[in-house]
């Protein structure tokens, strides 16, 4: 019943205007706001897109986050959602992110319902431009992670984001090698921080009046 009804209020409101910067400021880490706001996304960002992939528990929706595997890139071993970059057969970014997460955590992309789109948001690090994807699935998904992409999946549940209880601050270590304080979810013992944490606030923002 509760994932019930969290569906039903994201269906209405993911129509209407979304809280966008609002939202992901709430998560931004500090260093990135003092230049958000007046950045222009160059004309080489690389386009991509994510998918939020929500699947009913018994205490709520829940949705996969995914544990990058080590390489030498500015999002070596961050935590993140299922996606990547655009490709010239994607007709759009849904289908970039249907996708992704068929080819990184193993879920049939023809059997998730999509719900709709959150606020696209540019990462300076990288110059990647990413479009958010909220997608359905009716029951628990059987997870297949490429080893090659993926070092982990775990559930996230909504509920306990709902709360508040997983929010605060963490110390990290960027791949920079500068070490930051940023804010933060603590999720499985895991640290959610940067673009995939505005992404989650700005959903957790739709939801977050009732």
């Amino acid at each position: 019943m509760i994932a019930k009804a969290q569906l039903e209020l994201l269906r209405r409101r993911i129509g209407g205007q979304l809280p966008g910067m609002e939202a992901h400021e709430r998560m931004m880490p500090a260093t990135r706001k003092t230049i958000y706001r007046d950045i222009t996304i160059p004309e080489n960002a690389k386009k991509s897109a994510t998918l939020i992939l929500l699947y009913p528990a018994e205490n709520g929706l829940h949705f996969p986050l995914i544990e990058r595997t080590e390489y030498p890139g500015v999002h070596s071993k961050q935590i993140s959602f299922p996606g990547g970059a655009w490709e010239e057969g994607d007709t759009d970014y849904i289908a970039t992110a249907l996708r992704e997460a068929e080819e990184e955590i193993g879920v049939n992309r023809h059997q998730i319902e999509v719900i709709g789109l959150l606020s696209s948001l540019y990462i300076p690090p990288s110059n990647f431009w990413v479009q958010p994807v909220i997608g359905y699935l009716d029951r628990k998904p059987e997870f297949i992670a490429d080893p090659n992409e993926v070092a982990a999946v775990f559930p996230a549940p909504l509920a306990d984001l709902l709360t508040g209880n997983l929010n605060g601050e963490s110390k990290i270590q960027h791949s920079t090698g500068i070490h930051l304080t940023v804010p933060s979810y603590t999720i499985e013992g895991r640290v959610v921080w940067g673009a995939t944490a505005m992404m989650i606030s700005e959903m957790v923002q739709l939801l977050g009046n009732e």
